[in-house]
């Protein structure tokens, strides 16, 4: 019966230990991809662009009124 639970127990701890350093790589490499240059300026043009357009708008409204 010590044995069984002995056996779990390691097993508890190898699978922890084995685990641990693929989740802190996967974090690493969902890091990098977030702070690829190349995103992150496609997303600034695309919000200028939505911003451009929420400003056209508002002067559109404005000249209306």
């Amino acid at each position: 019966m010590e044995i069984l639970i002995l056996t779990v127990i390691f097993g508890l701890i190898l699978i922890g230990v084995l685990s641990f350093p693929l989740f802190i790589r996967r974090i690493l490499i969902n890091t990098s991809q977030n702070s690829n240059p190349k995103l992150s300026i496609n997303s600034e043009q695309k919000i200028e662009q939505k911003l451009d357009r929420i400003i056209e708008l508002l002067e559109k409204s404005n000249s209306n009124s």
